[in-house]
């Protein structure tokens, strides 16, 4: 399907839009919501994707992260062949890159090798039954919360990711031009 080019992201504007002083601890939304984003949205309870540096920094202080002793920062703590696993306090965060009409024609535009994106779909089945089997299953994993951030990987988590693959070393490809993600909090 084709997309308004007036509906497409823009990756400066939403950095200006940014308030670096800002005190708010919600992470700004930004606009332009494909279509195959928004049943993900729907169980996300989101309106519309968070920028993913914005989130990023505000993320400590979200309720979900505040009881769990934030005093440690970010660190990379793990990866799987469709996503990156992220850790603060006890908290683990799994990014997942999606694909979608943007980000599919901005990897064939720019010919580069990019961390493999999951559709969105997809990623909302992986949700749903995470979720269920958090209930219903003792022992597995507990679901959290979810997120859908857009935007380029933050420094701070390419830093890690870099530090990571230095130290221990990594399977995955370096996932800087991900423009469209998802996050869940298992």
């Amino acid at each position: 399907s084709a997309t308004d080019p007036d509906d497409s992201f823009d990756l400066e504007t939403e950095l200006q839009r940014l308030e670096l002083g800002s005190s708010s601890t919600s992470p700004e939304p930004v606009t332009a919501v494909e279509a195959c984003l928004k049943p993900l949205l729907a169980e996300c309870a989101q309106p519309e994707p968070f920028e993913f540096s914005s989130f990023i920094s505000t993320f400590p202080f979200d309720p979900v992260v505040a009881g769990c002793g934030t005093d440690v920062g970010f660190q990379k703590i793990g990866e799987a062949s469709y996503s990156e696993v992220f850790g603060i306090g006890d908290v683990v965060l799994k990014v997942v890159p999606l694909r979608t009409e943007a980000t599919g024609q901005l990897y064939q535009s720019q010919g580069v090798e990019t961390p493999a994106p999951s559709e969105p779909s997809d990623v909302l089945k992986e949700i749903m039954v995470t979720r269920t089997m958090g209930e219903i299953a003792q022992g597995f994993v507990k679901l959290l919360r979810t997120y859908v951030v857009r935007g380029r990987y933050p420094s701070l988590l390419l830093d890690l990711w870099d530090n990571y693959n230095q130290t221990k070393g990594s399977e995955s490809i370096r996932p800087g031009m991900s423009n469209d993600l998802s996050m869940k909090l298992p």
